[in-house]
């Protein structure tokens, strides 16, 4: 019994030295798999870390640029309007100007009853950064306003610089670009109320004065040479001006045309009542004749012309004037000179009520 238990140990030994070689190969193997499986784990990720290595660097670059900025016309006008030297940048001075006019309105010739609200800012602690009108230090902290915006401490800023700062205060800049272009179109407030009191020419018509056209249209040019009239005060002269043409027209023209019309119509008629007694007393003559021999007509000379012609009076007194007839043909061409001058001026009438009711409507409005 002995011997076949000590066989069987040493078969059983035999074994587990042989398991333990195979595990231990099969460890030592299985450790070299892992290890490669680590070795091609980690190359692997080492070329995924240095592949996206250049595209990461290709689109590094593209959210550095700032967002393009917006240029607004207002803050172009603006900037423009204080570059004095048009050298495309505005200098300390120009800013502290441009802060000076915004402060002040009444500098400008605005008038002092506006009131805006100061461009001031904050810094983290809450202390204002800006212009204040009313403080002692404005200049000062206008200086540190400008020292905000100069970024790059060149002592001017630059359009873009400018936009950043029109953007900051844009409602009380927007406004105030907006009185200022109404300012610059507006008509000249100051002026019409510095002038004295107009004088009224029309109420200089209403007196006999007899002075002539010219020397009236005289003394109102040099009137108008010393003060600027007001729009009122021109309309007024203008009107009397006119009436002074109508007046002229009326009592020249029109009743020179009257007299002539009416001479002209004296003259037709005497013609006229001739002719007619010419043919009664030709009849007559034609009748007397069978009865005795023709008579010759008497010939006399007519002493209110004198182009040389001769006048015929027969028995009867009947007067044949052809100076009459040439006096009539002249007549005509007078008055047709005279209407087309009557044209003349009532055009011009017309252009000037149209022209003094044009200025009118635009004082009004």
């Amino acid at each position: 019994m002995a011997p076949t238990a000590k066989a069987a140990d040493k078969k059983k030994s035999k074994k587990t030295s042989r398991s333990g070689a195979e595990t231990t190969s099969r460890s030592k193997e299985k450790g070299d798999r892992k290890s490669k499986d680590k070795d091609r784990k980690a190359s692997s990720k080492k070329e995924k870390a240095t592949t996206p290595a250049e595209p990461v660097a290709a689109t590094t670059p593209t959210p550095t640029p700032a967002p393009p900025l917006v240029h607004d016309p207002d803050a172009i006008q603006l900037f423009r309007r204080y570059d004095r030297n048009r050298s495309g940048v505005l200098t300390r001075l120009d800013f502290l100007q441009l802060l000076r006019d915004y402060g002040d309105p009444g500098s400008s010739g605005w008038g002092a009853t506006l009131s805006r609200p100061p461009l001031s800012l904050t810094d983290t602690s809450g202390i204002p950064l800006g212009y204040q009108r009313a403080d002692r230090n404005s200049e000062f902290e206008a200086g540190q306003l400008f020292e905000r915006y100069d970024k790059d401490h060149s002592g001017a800023l630059t359009l873009d610089t400018f936009h950043v700062f029109f953007a900051d205060f844009k409602l009380q800049l927007r406004a105030f670009v907006e009185e200022s272009n109404y300012r610059a179109l507006a008509p000249p407030a100051p002026a019409v109320s510095v002038t004295p009191a107009p004088l009224h020419p029309v109420k200089e018509e209403d007196e006999p004065v007899p002075t002539p056209v010219t020397a009236s249209v005289r003394d109102t040019a040099s009137s108008s040479d010393d003060v600027a009239p007001s729009p009122k005060a021109l309309r007024a002269k203008y009107r009397a001006t006119l009436w002074r043409l109508r007046k002229i027209c009326k009592d020249e023209l029109f009743d020179q045309r009257e007299n002539i019309v009416q001479r002209m119509k004296l003259i037709r008629d005497g013609m006229a009542t001739r002719q007619r007694h010419t043919n009664r007393s030709s009849g007559d003559t034609r009748w007397g004749d069978s009865r005795r021999g023709k008579q010759r007509p008497i010939t006399v000379s007519f002493p209110d012309f004198d182009d040389g012609k001769t006048i015929i009076a027969d028995e009867d007194g009947a007067i044949a004037e052809k100076g009459e007839a040439q006096q009539y043909e002249s007549m005509e061409d007078d008055l047709d000179k005279l209407d087309e001058l009557i044209r003349y001026v009532r055009r011009y009438l017309n252009k000037g009520e149209c022209l003094v009711r044009t200025c009118g409507d635009r004082h009004a409005g």
